[in-house]
């Protein structure tokens, strides 16, 4: 009965069928369109080169964790160094694991790097911990991209970006 109906549905176009490992996956079209757009604007970035002297940004690195008193595993060295070279980056991992000291040492190295830093969270609980830890202001996402109830949009986006150009 609910394959009929999503059957239906993607016939009439009120919903993208796709089909990944023979697996049927409905999409809302504008959710669909929107995260293949997003894919398609990641892939650029990720295509453009990024000059940096790492040598410079290792020896930042050594200065800045000795003066702190701890040393980067061998995970959060290779994050902070993909930090400044990647224009795209995802830093995940359980809980303990040396996510909070691994972005405090980003933001850091993109200070002394003079990058304009935006930090940004889901929820305003989750950006007044990233402010804490970071030591600079964070947004809720909403926020930072200027959402407007009355039109229900985005001041911020494609056609006025957002005046910097760093991003946690």
């Amino acid at each position: 009965m609910v394959l009929e109906v999503l059957r239906e549905m993607s016939l009439q176009q009120d919903l993208i069928l796709e089909t990944v490992e023979e697996i049927p996956l409905y999409f809302q079209p504008s959710f669909f369109y929107t995260e293949q757009n997003l894919a398609i604007s990641i892939l650029k970035l990720l295509e453009q080169p990024q000059a940096v002297d790492l040598p410079r940004v290792r020896s930042w690195i050594e200065r800045f964790t000795q003066s702190q008193g701890i040393s980067l595993s061998p995970e959060q060295q290779q994050a902070v160094e993909m930090s400044a070279t990647q224009r795209v980056m995802i830093l995940t991992g359980g809980p303990g694991c040396g996510k909070t000291f691994c972005t405090r040492t980003i933001v850091a190295l993109w200070k002394a790097m003079n990058k304009k830093i935006a930090l940004a969270a889901p929820t305003g609980r989750a950006a007044q911990r990233l402010s804490e830890m970071a030591g600079i202001e964070a947004k809720t996402i909403h926020r930072l991209l200027e959402f407007d109830p009355a039109t229900r949009g985005f001041k911020r986006g494609v056609d006025e970006p957002l005046p910097h150009n760093a991003f946690a």
